[in-house]
């Protein structure tokens, strides 16, 4: 979902002002703990899709090429893009 996100926010032809909303339900934990891990998740899937290859992966997509397409969008969100606790950055 955030590789489609991303690539709508790229394609600068058309306008893309999405609204973007965490909807979640808090039924074993409190809601700020809960909500400041789904952020975290959310971040960690975006990084994950800015870090696709989109030359190669738009090479493969013309040529017909699957498996060399799943490669480089598996390759980029096989990387780890969690934040460093230690330093509070990506």
């Amino acid at each position: 979902m955030f590789n489609e996100l991303v690539i709508a926010e790229q394609d600068r032809r058309h306008a893309f002002n999405p609204a973007y909303m965490i909807d979640q339900s808090h039924n074993v934990t409190g809601p700020s703990g809960e909500l400041v891990v789904s952020a975290e998740a959310i971040c960690v899937a975006f990084v994950k899709a800015l870090m696709v290859d989109r030359r190669c992966l738009s090479d493969y997509q013309r040529s017909n090429d699957v498996l060399n397409g799943f490669r480089t969008l598996r390759d980029a969100y096989c990387l780890d893009a969690r934040a460093d606790r230690r330093h509070g950055t990506l």
